[in-house]
């Protein structure tokens, strides 16, 4: 059975021996915060596969020169304007870079499309940073559905709601509550470090961390096969046609 919001809540209770200090509005809303603070720690310890090649289609917006990404964004692996053919025609640049091609005369002329991932500045002092955003060199002139292919790395998906259950894969719900056993110590400032530094040393993670680079994408490119014209690589001129 996977565990919810509300359970991972009442863990906090379990290991604190009672609510805790209502250090954040108030004890369920201090209970919510360890249990996200620990997820995001378990995200940031190491680079699990599991969070890695996550698949989104994009859509373009008529007039709109950004698309916001998804909400558990972290970083972008791989694009493709499927609207373009095999591989797509955009490449990635700089925010300044972008900036001149927008703003050129004859930006038009370009055969290429660009984009860059920005950071929306804080909207307010009571919300974190809104999500990242695909920035496009153009002005789309029409709405395309799902035109824009993505794979990303994900990052830890925030809990709000008392039955959902954190992106991560079952196995690592153990390792969850030792990170949210470590984290309520947080909350009065006694054995934090010591806490994680004894879960980080531990025999229990590096076998978990040699486990999973079995499964990593090491992103080792392919070598031979049907696609792979002279010189093992498929060039800009290279034509494709999809088997029947």
């Amino acid at each position: 059975m996977a565990l919810t919001f509300a359970n991972l809540k009442s863990y906090v209770k379990h290991f604190h021996s009672g609510d805790p200090n209502s250090v954040v509005t108030d004890a369920d809303t201090t209970k919510g915060f360890v249990v996200n603070q620990a997820g995001r720690y378990l995200f940031s310890m190491h680079r699990w596969s599991w969070a890695t090649g996550a698949e989104s289609s994009l859509t373009i917006t008529g007039s709109q020169t950004y698309i916001d990404l998804p909400s558990d964004f972290h970083q972008l692996q791989g694009l493709t304007y499927v609207n373009a053919g095999l591989g797509g025609n955009m490449a990635r640049t700089t925010m300044s870079r972008l900036s001149f091609l927008r703003n050129s005369t004859t930006s038009g002329s370009f055969a290429r499309r660009f984009f860059a991932i920005s950071q929306p500045s804080q909207t307010a002092t009571t919300s974190y940073m809104p999500t990242r955003r695909l920035e496009l060199s153009w002005t789309p002139g029409a709405t395309e559905a799902n035109a824009i292919k993505i794979t990303y790395e994900k990052k830890w998906l925030e809990l709000s709601d008392d039955a959902a259950v954190p992106n991560i894969p079952e196995e690592f719900e153990h390792l969850l509550l030792m990170l949210i056993n470590a984290h309520q110590f947080e909350l009065d400032g006694t054995q934090f470090l010591a806490a994680l530094d004894r879960i980080n040393g531990s025999s229990y993670i590096h076998n978990m961390k040699m486990a999973d680079a079995d499964h990593l994408d090491t992103g080792v490119e392919m070598t031979g096969g049907f696609l792979e014209p002279e010189g093992g690589r498929i060039r800009a001129y290279d034509t494709y046609t999809a088997p029947t």
